[in-house]
């Protein structure tokens, strides 16, 4: 269907597909429900994967309708790259739905050994403590680049101590430690002021210090459901769920208007940004070459090629006025919407599409084991494994060669635990065997 919606859209049927977009959110969404009630771990766990993929889905039907792309510099018009969207979509989406459902996770689940919840507690406050300590250090030094009227990017290029630019990753990366440490009270029955209160922290610091706005939000929020569905497996949506979701989502976004007045852009500002995640993909439709069947020349250019570092520095070099190309290059900045835009202009559609089942199934398979870990209290494979599962999805969706190194460094050190633990177990099983000191 979507591919006869493409092509009728290519030749110009553009009444009945603007239809046809209307009726494809409800399906998304009727999708989406009926996902929740018969899958509900495999939802919460893709929050990340359905965030991009229906923002992306809402920005390209923005752009089909005509919205202007402020970073392309281009009225967007209905070219079938909508439809494509849409195909990956829902292809993603069952790819997940079976990398969660195949075989193999009780065989994994047994190999958790679980952590004594003192040990876990004391992990965590001294990790997230270090993170928020660092952060408010930083704000004492250099300011808020909030309060300041700065981008975050120039702020940690310029204001803050170059000794001191580990710290938004290191309190990005620990988004899930807090998260475990309030959810895992929770389920144990154990009290949570102090989890709180590091939530509280961490909220304030993300805003104020790292200077991040719905971005960061969205890896706590997909590191929160993450832990959720392992604590609460049957996880039943309230009324109380959906205020405190609307209250938390209201406040962000009024965060980011005042984020913008003070930059001098107005809170208008918000509305011109949703176009932006799909200007890439709308702009390789437009091209006349580029979207390609097979992989072309340029298919190392995903990678690097010529003077471009990696695919995100090729893309926008093709697509961005120069201009603009130049402030973002010397700025640090980036463009959005690298899914399915890169691969397909590099790869072509049939392995581009391939790429995209199996970057999905895996990212399935990861998430069904981050929920045993967390049933397992065990919250250092928890943690490694959700690094392999972030890192992936940032590989894919955002195009990041650097999350790669993150995904083998957790792989790497998830090897290590589980050999030290396996030789630790044995060990231990030696010393407990009837007279085995006679041996």
């Amino acid at each position: 269907m979507c591919g006869i919606m493409y092509f009728l859209e290519r030749e110009g049927f553009t009444l009945f597909t603007s239809i046809g977009r209307i009726l494809s959110f409800i399906v998304v969404f009727r999708y989406l429900y009926l996902l929740f009630l018969n899958q509900r771990q495999i939802l919460l766990t893709s929050f990340y994967q359905l965030y991009y993929m229906v923002g992306l889905l809402i920005s390209a039907a923005v752009v089909s309708g005509g919205a202007y792309m402020i970073e392309v510099g281009a009225y967007g018009t209905a070219n079938g790259f909508f439809w494509v969207t849409l195909a990956y979509f829902f292809a993603g989406i069952e790819a997940t739905c079976f990398g969660f459902k195949s075989l193999g996770g009780a065989a994994f689940e047994r190999k958790i050994v679980a952590l004594r919840w003192e040990r876990s507690r004391l992990l965590i406050l001294t990790i997230c403590s270090a993170a928020i300590a660092a952060a408010l250090y930083v704000l004492a030094t250099a300011g808020s680049p909030l309060l300041l009227g700065i981008d975050r990017v120039t702020f940690w290029r310029i204001n803050a101590p170059q000794y001191m630019s580990f710290v938004p990753t290191l309190v990005l990366q620990t988004y899930f430690l807090v998260s475990y440490f309030y959810l895992q009270s929770i389920r144990k029955r154990r009290n949570t002021l102090v989890p709180i209160l590091m939530i509280l922290g961490y909220v304030f610091v993300t805003i104020f210090c790292l200077g991040q706005k719905f971005s960061a939000f969205i890896i706590f929020f997909d590191a929160w459901l993450m832990i959720l569905s392992g604590t609460s497996p049957n996880f039943r949506l309230k009324i109380s769920h959906v205020v405190t979701a609307l209250t938390i989502f209201v406040g962000i976004i009024a965060i980011i208007a005042l984020f913008y007045i003070l930059s001098g852009r107005g809170a208008s500002f918000i509305f011109s940004r949703i176009a932006l995640q799909a200007q890439l993909p709308w702009s390789i439709f437009d091209d006349p070459h580029g979207v390609r069947l097979i992989p072309g020349a340029e298919w190392i250019c995903y990678f690097r090629c010529g003077w471009h570092t990696n695919g995100v520095d090729y893309i926008s070099y093709l697509y961005l006025p120069m201009v603009r190309y130049k402030f973002y290059y010397e700025h640090g900045s980036t463009l959005s919407g690298f899914m399915p835009a890169l691969s397909l202009s590099t790869f072509g559609f049939p392995v581009s599409f391939l790429l995209n089942v199996f970057a999905c199934f895996a990212l399935g398979v990861l998430q069904r084991n981050i929920c045993y870990a967390v049933r397992r209290d065990n919250v250092i494979v928890a943690l490694l494994l959700f690094k392999m599962q972030s890192g992936l999805a940032l590989a894919w969706f955002a195009a990041s060669l650097t999350a790669l190194l993150s995904i083998a460094t957790a792989f790497v050190l998830l090897l290590g635990y589980f050999l030290i633990s396996g030789f630790s177990r044995q060990a231990f099983s030696r010393l407990h065997l009837p007279n085995a000191h006679k041996r």
